[in-house]
């Protein structure tokens, strides 16, 4: 792609702080811009930006802040529509691709003539995860009919988002894998999971399983933060399993932490596309999740290169999970078959799907 061919991309995003959709918008703008895009990363909130971006993507953020106030609301949504239409035509990019409140965008683009691609990254029955205002069904399938595309992280949220949208092209492009740091750690009995401690990760399953299953010398570490946290504790504490399992806090070394580990364990009750999980297949570790709405059936094959167990099924869980502890064959077998399912996500893989089904799609009707 010569200098007077560049095509212009602006991906919007809530911000880029911590959390999963934040990792996908850096890492995508990053590899766009080796691929010789100029790329512009349009913010919703400002707040810092967490996440290493390429010095030569332009990150635009508002110079103005969300306050919980009723009328401060309202005025705070009236600036952002303002904003977003203002920065656009300051960017006037070639294609405008979205993760992050698709209704509020689409209809603060009205008149704009940007084609605009949806990312949703959440379990599309979990709308008030995608939409930041209580639309109905009915208009958010009128305003999405506005995008040039969607893309569905799994085959499920597929199928959802065609019967839900009446769109013709609903596009299922997964997750990529993060650029993977290797360590050479001594492997622990240490059983871990990652995420944010809130209900629809599950980790009360978890905990429950874990004081079933226990074996002298194991342990059960779960990363990460939320509102949570204290009735988990106090349910560690009722089990009184206090010595052998943690709430370790937000972390930034979790690939350490993945790679000193045994074992991936994963009760989340509802998912889009599970980071976490993948990370973990990556590290590579044996890894055991509930096949929750959706994405762990997309990645694990049960038996083959881990465990999927029914959600909510606490007796298959345990027997599972047993299993993957007194077995140290079973768990190098996973490892092995998990590390080679992970590889279809690296990001070269996943990147080259977006460039085929997207980008230079669009700039091919461009030119």
């Amino acid at each position: 792609m010569t200098l007077m061919d560049k095509k212009k991309i602006c991906l919007i995003n809530l911000d880029l702080g911590i959390g999963g959709a934040q990792r996908f918008i850096s890492n995508l703008a990053n590899f766009l811009s080796e691929e010789g895009y100029i790329v512009d990363i349009l913010l919703l909130h400002d707040s810092p930006v967490l996440f290493k971006i390429h010095k030569n993507i332009k990150i635009w953020q508002p110079q103005f802040s969300y306050t919980k106030s009723t009328y401060r609301k309202i005025k705070y949504l009236f600036q952002l529509v303002s904003y977003i239409r203002h920065t656009l035509k300051k960017i006037n990019p070639d294609i405008v691709f979205n993760t992050a409140a698709p209704s509020f965008i689409l209809c603060s683009t009205v008149g704009l003539s940007y084609p605009i691609y949806l990312s949703i990254r959440c379990n599309p029955f979990n709308t008030k995860l995608i939409e930041i205002l209580n639309i109905p069904l009915s208009i958010r399938r009128f305003l999405y009919k506005r995008s040039k595309g969607i893309i569905a992280q799994t085959s499920f949220a597929s199928d959802v988002l065609k019967k839900q949208m009446h769109h013709s092209n609903v596009i299922v492009i997964p997750n990529a894998l993060g650029e993977k740091q290797y360590y050479n750690y001594e492997k622990k009995n240490q059983i871990i999971s990652v995420g944010r401690l809130v209900q629809s990760k599950g980790f009360d399953y978890l905990i429950k399983v874990f004081a079933q299953v226990y074996q002298p010398g194991w342990k059960l570490l779960i990363v990460g933060d939320g509102p949570e946290k204290d009735n988990l504790q106090s349910l560690i504490t009722c089990l009184e399993i206090t010595e052998y399992v943690e709430l370790a806090g937000s972390k930034s070394n979790i690939g350490e932490l993945l790679s000193q580990s045994s074992i991936f364990a994963f009760t989340s009750l509802t998912e889009g596309f599970p980071n976490a999980l993948l990370e973990a297949m990556g590290t590579p570790l044996p890894c055991i999740s509930f096949d929750c709405q959706s994405g762990p059936a997309d990645m694990i094959k049960d038996g083959e290169n881990g465990y999927l167990v029914p959600l909510k099924d606490t007796e298959g869980f345990s027997k599972k999970l047993s299993l993957l502890i007194r077995d140290k064959n079973l768990r190098e077998h996973f490892m092995q078959q998990a590390k080679k399912t992970s590889e279809k996500y690296n990001q070269e893989a996943i990147g080259a799907i977006y460039l085929r089904s997207i980008f230079e799609n669009e700039t091919e009707k461009l030119s």
